[in-house]
């Protein structure tokens, strides 16, 4: 049971069963197909929705999932996976032609950028619209419209038309409604990804406060530190299907593994002869763990496997946090230590004493060379995930905590009092 579950018999607020959604690559072809629908149905004589016509692709495929009340689902996937059109299915917009969805709760989506505001109105304006269009009668938004462009922080353009606001300003305004609205279902896509990082931290506060208060949120992102921060559990998609779903930590992990340049035969690790075969990361007792403290230490297991000998190979782990890159990177090189590698299995254990890391999650990619950089033998990008969860750092209103912890003091040198 998650954290935000107040029972395990919380009802479902979304149900979504062997949910497909075909596309036609023809546009005539599509509109023949779609009047020859039309009929079936008015005929009685539909034809088989799981068959594809000529020119038609499943853009969704056999996608089923649960939603219950305070749970955040991530969808994360490539482009073209069929994230956005899955939403636009739980939405109302598209009808699925495999499957069933079912909700139960009012929804507020934001799918696209500025959807629902006139271009010609002010953002005070719009608020009341897309209010409307969002479900809210005039009287509560006339009670929350304050409250709307105090959390957008639009005060300054709010009585300026639309059409001259950013995109950054549009996500602000619309995630500002559709949030105060205080939906059970919050549907997000990608759409903060084109926020300001300070108001997208605000979002995911407000994100989680909604979910404490029982809203069920869907979030669409590529940002893999928003999925964990977010997430109660989440769904990867690829070509049109599920390909895994789990808990969030796990998700990003395969989504990290499925975003790397495909292997060709002659790179997979079946036909390497050295490769990198398992990363295990360890507490001071040496149990598994991937949660830690600033300052713990920190243990890795490394596992290689070859089919030959090498007397001279070098390991390099580079330590990345998504939203910074690569904040360290540690090779044995920088020891003069070089590794040496026996045909079989050979395990290499690497300790870190303390770890000046800031809270946030982290990835560790690990790369094997020979001496010389030529040599490259094998590299596992998101190999591992960790996470260090305190202390708290001091936002100070910035949404920036950085990633390394320096030691340091403070001392008051003068002090000069104004006459």
């Amino acid at each position: 049971m998650n954290k935000y579950d107040t029972s395990m018999n919380t009802a479902a607020v979304i149900n979504v069963e062997d949910v497909g959604k075909k596309f036609c690559k023809s546009h005539r072809r599509a509109m023949r197909y779609g009047i020859r629908d039309i009929w079936g149905r008015l005929s009685g004589q539909r034809s088989n929705p799981y068959e594809l016509r000529p020119d038609e692709f499943w853009a969704v495929e056999d996608v089923s999932f649960t939603l219950k009340a305070g749970q955040c689902l991530g969808v994360i996937g490539p482009n073209g996976s069929g994230k956005s059109t899955l939403l636009k299915m739980l939405n109302g917009v598209l009808q699925p032609d495999t499957g069933t969805i079912q909700v139960n709760g009012k929804m507020a989506a934001m799918i696209e950028i500025g959807a629902g505001f006139h271009p010609l109105l002010t953002g005070r304006e719009n608020i009341f619209v897309n209010g409307a269009i969002l479900g809210m009668d005039k009287r509560t938004i006339r009670k929350s419209v304050d409250e709307i462009i105090s959390f957008s922080g639009l005060e300054e353009f709010i009585d300026t038309p639309v059409k001259y606001y950013s995109s950054g300003m549009y996500v602000r305004l619309g995630f500002s409604i559709a949030a105060q609205l205080r939906p059970e279902i919050l549907v997000i896509d990608e759409v903060l990804a084109v926020g300001d990082l300070q108001f997208r931290v605000k979002c995911i506060e407000h994100i989680r406060k909604l979910q404490q208060g029982g809203t069920a949120v869907i979030l669409v992102s590529h940002n893999t530190i928003d999925i964990l921060k977010t997430v109660t559990e989440g769904i990867v998609m690829s070509k049109g299907r599920m390909h895994y779903s789990g808990d969030a930590h796990t998700v990003v992990e395969v989504y990290n593994r499925l975003m790397l340049p495909e292997n060709t035969d002659a790179n997979s690790k079946t036909s390497k002869n050295v490769y990198i075969n398992k990363v295990m990361m360890l507490d001071d007792k040496g149990s598994a763990s991937n949660g830690y403290s600033t300052g713990d230490s920190l243990k890795m297991k490394i596992e290689i496997n070859s089919n030959r000998q090498i007397d001279d190979a070098r390991i390099i782990v580079a330590i990345e946090r998504p939203q910074f890159g690569v904040i360290s990177s540690i090779s044995s090189a920088y020891q003069h230590q070089y590794i040496e590698i026996i045909p079989g299995t050979t395990t290499l254990e690497l300790m870190l004493e303390s770890l000046p890391l800031m809270k946030g999650h982290y990835i560790v990619n690990v790369s094997l060379y020979g001496r010389e950089s030529a040599d490259f033998f094998d590299r596992v990008q998101g190999a591992a995930f960790f996470e260090i969860t305190g202390p708290e750092p001091d936002y100070s209103g910035s949404g920036l905590s950085g990633c390394i912890k320096l030691e340091h003091s403070w001392r008051t040198l003068k002090r000069l009092r104004s006459q």
